[in-house]
């Protein structure tokens, strides 16, 4: 009876160490998912920035574009 006292008090500081193992190894998760949202945040941040770049790029050519087309229809470039 004794043995199985032990054994029962072996398994349950068993079980407490696991969970102490599992709450730190989540808290250490969360706190990299903090992190990575926050690094996520500037890769979005710095897309935008290029997508902005690049629609204003465009803006730029076809502009150009329209301005040379009609350039050419009232008697191009002599």
């Amino acid at each position: 009876m004794k043995g199985d006292v032990k054994m029962n008090d072996d398994r349950i500081i068993d079980i407490i160490s696991t969970i102490r193992k599992h709450e730190e190894s989540i808290e250490n998760l969360e706190k990299w998912q903090a992190k990575q949202n926050g690094k996520l945040d500037e890769i979005d941040k710095k897309l935008e920035g290029i997508k902005n770049l690049l629609i204003a790029t465009l803006f730029s050519i076809i502009s150009s574009l329209i301005i040379f087309i009609l350039n050419m229809m009232s008697g191009g470039m002599k």
